[in-house]
């Protein structure tokens, strides 16, 4: 038996390597199954001409794995740190990350592609590991801000911090309107991605997929693909979103963006039946779920369960 010609140790989401590490092994150094957010490397004798892709089992793979060398070591490819700095920073969208220490990035790329349907204006949630303004973003930014006699209330900001979840008011069909590498700064090391307001109401993030589960006086709700303000039963926070948890007795909520009622959703039954008028006392739908209240219905103002709703 051939005697492996490096060990390792995987503490938390840092992997250190210790040992010889050349192109024909290194496939071999990140184990499977396991969420490795960097790889430690300022231990181990690198072999000439490595790159991170040679780390891949699949070298057309992606993944969001960071590697840390010394300043007297080298190694091609892209989220490579030394020295506390990494030159090409490239976040792919959906792929678990985790940074156990922060540093700076000369060059960001994170491409997040968004299906709009017809209807424009869709809401979305994100997370990221860096800061931002909002004139970065295809569309407004909102913060939750307070919740009170059952609405959520979300106010738009200017600039964004790292690690805090937020909504967006999507007008584009990319997330960041400079995406290729015009974005650079400080990448903050992964910490609690959870931002709490008084009245039991969190808005939680995730850089790994996480799953979630509405049961007790828990209840987890977001927004699905097609952008609708829906109850998560049983649901998955994939990375880089984020969803709404409520540990109060509220039974339902109003989404306010701004001042304005953009949605309603029964938590306690998410297809529970409401009507629905025009502002002018008008009845367009009667005895319909909540959640769909609005579907197919033209651009306006509407009463949708005793709450004026903006479409």
């Amino acid at each position: 038996m051939v005697k492996c010609p490096f060990e390792r140790e995987l503490t938390n989401y840092t992997l250190t390597v210790k040992g010889d590490v050349t192109s024909d092994v290194a496939a071999a150094v990140v184990p499977l199954g396991k969420t490795v957010g960097l790889v430690d490397l300022t231990q181990a004798t690198l072999g000439d001409g490595l790159n991170t892709s040679n780390f891949l089992y699949n070298p057309e793979a992606t993944n969001n794995v960071l590697y840390k060398i010394s300043d007297t070591q080298s190694l091609g490819g892209n989220n490579v740190i030394k020295d506390g700095v990494c030159y090409n920073f490239v976040l792919t969208d959906g792929q678990s990350f985790n940074a156990p220490e922060g540093f700076t990035a000369n060059q960001i790329t994170y491409n997040r592609e968004i299906a709009l349907s017809t209807d424009k204006d869709e809401v979305y949630t994100f997370v990221l590991p860096f800061a931002l303004t909002a004139d970065q973003v295809n569309g407004t930014v909102y913060d939750l801000t307070d919740v009170k006699d059952g609405v959520l209330d979300f106010k738009s900001v200017a600039n964004l911090e790292a690690n805090h979840p937020y909504l967006v008011v999507s007008n584009g069909t990319k997330l960041l309107n400079n995406e290729n590498g015009e974005l650079s700064g400080e990448i903050s090391a992964t910490n609690d991605l959870t931002h709490e307001i008084p009245g039991g109401v969190a808005m939680v993030g995730a850089y790994e997929a996480t799953e979630v589960k509405s049961e007790g006086n828990e209840n987890w709700y977001g927004y699905n693909a097609k952008g609708q303000f829906v109850k998560a039963n049983t649901g998955t926070i994939n990375p880089f979103r984020t969803a709404i948890k409520s540990t109060g007795s509220q039974s339902s909520f109003a989404l306010k963006l701004d001042g304005t009622v953009t949605g309603i959703v029964n938590l306690e039954n998410p297809n529970a039946k409401v009507d629905v008028y025009t502002i002018g006392g008008v009845c367009v739908r009667k005895n319909v779920p909540a959640a769909s209240a609005l579907n197919g219905l033209s651009r306006g103002v509407y009463i949708v369960g005793g709450q004026k709703v903006v479409k």
